[in-house]
């Protein structure tokens, strides 16, 4: 085997060469729309479901956003009426209890006063 070496001089290799370093530089990538969902698709499972960069905050941003009655606010009046109907239930409870111990009460001062009386 017969091995040849071919010479070249410098203008001639600038012709063929690309010195440019082009390849090499930093290249700011457009992010499209749908290089976007692409990219989501991509990384989907991978995207925890809660925490600060989560579906859970998309999710909320999103909502936010479309104004959707689910959004992080909607939520939290959503659970907070359910949490102020649970107290009034509860309140509602006590009451009626205090005036059950009030009628037992006065029904036993009442019995108290005739056992005094006799």
């Amino acid at each position: 085997m017969k091995l040849t070496k071919k010479t070249y001089l410098t203008t001639e290799s600038d012709k063929l060469i690309d010195r440019s370093f082009n390849e090499l530089g930093k290249t700011k990538s457009r992010i499209n729309i749908s290089s976007f969902f692409q990219m989501y698709k991509d990384i989907f499972f991978r995207i925890p479901k809660t925490g600060t960069n989560s579906h859970t905050t998309l999710y909320n941003e999103s909502g936010t956003f479309l104004e959707n009655p689910q959004s992080s606010n909607s939520t939290k009046i959503k659970r907070l009426n359910k949490q102020l109907k649970e107290l009034q239930i509860k309140l509602s409870r006590l009451e009626h209890k205090n005036e059950m111990l009030s009628s037992t009460n006065v029904a036993q001062e009442l019995e108290i006063r005739e056992i005094k009386k006799s």
